[in-house]
């Protein structure tokens, strides 16, 4: 019984695995063609074609992470070791964090401990997402980085062009 539990989560994996990897192979044909597109036709603008390609990879950079991390919440809701210690308390809930791609949004879950009655986000935890966090440690370090030669102000416009932060978020998260 278990070993078909096991199987069906790893072709669940599989299919989910594939259809993300598909839709990333379309957004990149579709963002290269149309920004190739412009260069060519439009802008003449080597530049410009850079910018774009980067934008183009920063949202990939996003949809990578978020589908990771849902695709991990759903390994955890579905495994056999955390139904013996939690019940699902609630599903879908969203989180924001801010990366150096740019803003992620996605999908978690709350458990309940049948042992102590604690809630927690297992997900969240199992990769090093605390409680409250709104930025990972990539982009707090490119904060800290930019605050070394810039204002607060200017290093959360500079630590990333896809999200900006208030130099107040800058100052708190260097002390």
């Amino acid at each position: 019984m278990i070993e078909v539990s096991k199987t069906k989560i790893i072709i669940k994996e599989a299919i989910l695995i594939n259809t993300i990897i598909h839709e990333i192979i379309e957004k990149i044909t579709r963002d290269f063609n149309n920004n190739i597109e412009d260069l060519m036709l439009n802008s003449r603008d080597i530049s410009r074609f850079i910018i774009n390609t980067k934008k183009s990879l920063d949202e990939i950079g996003t949809m990578i992470v978020k589908e990771a991390l849902e695709m991990l919440d759903e390994i955890i809701r579905e495994s056999s070791s955390r139904k013996k210690e939690y019940y699902i308390q609630r599903r879908n809930d969203e989180k924001t964090l801010i990366t150096i791609f740019g803003e992620v949004n996605y999908l978690r879950t709350y458990y309940k401990s049948k042992k102590d009655g604690s809630y927690r986000y297992l997900s969240d935890e199992l990769v090093g997402i605390y409680p409250y966090e709104r930025m990972d440690l990539s982009y707090e370090s490119e904060l800290i980085k930019e605050a070394i030669e810039t204002s607060y102000e200017k290093s959360g416009k500079r630590a990333s062009s896809n999200v900006q932060v208030t130099k107040q978020t800058v100052m708190n998260t260097i002390r």
